[in-house]
């Protein structure tokens, strides 16, 4: 995959996988820690080297599902972490190392940023 790092070919891929993909989505890095049918990335989204969007979660107690949602245009900064069930709202922007947490939904046009993130 670090060969088609920031291609059209790694959208493909993940494609093949099952992923969700929209249009003229750019991904800098490899950032699907679960390439399955609970990632969804709509068109015109970026997601910068070093994110994370973890269709599943597993504690001491229970193995969760959920699906995270990148809605139109919005853009991830690097390391990001969204976890199952957390919608990053339309042209919204997570900044680096930000994390969002499950069942998290953010409103569209905001920049977020935090542990966990928060609109600033």
């Amino acid at each position: 995959l670090q060969m088609w790092t920031g291609s059209p070919v790694l959208c493909v891929f993940y494609r093949l996988m099952g992923v969700e993909i929209g249009d003229s989505v750019h991904l800098a890095g490899a950032p699907l820690t679960d390439p399955s049918k609970r990632i969804r990335i709509e068109s015109g989204s970026t997601l910068d080297d070093g994110c994370h969007l973890v269709g599943h979660s597993l504690t001491h107690e229970s193995l969760e599902f959920g699906h995270v949602d990148v809605q139109e245009g919005a853009v991830l900064g690097a390391a990001v972490m969204a976890l199952p069930g957390s919608v990053v709202g339309p042209s919204s922007y997570v900044q680096t190392r930000s994390l969002i947490l499950p069942q998290q939904s953010t409103q569209g046009k905001c920049i977020l940023s935090g542990l966990p993130a928060t609109d600033v």
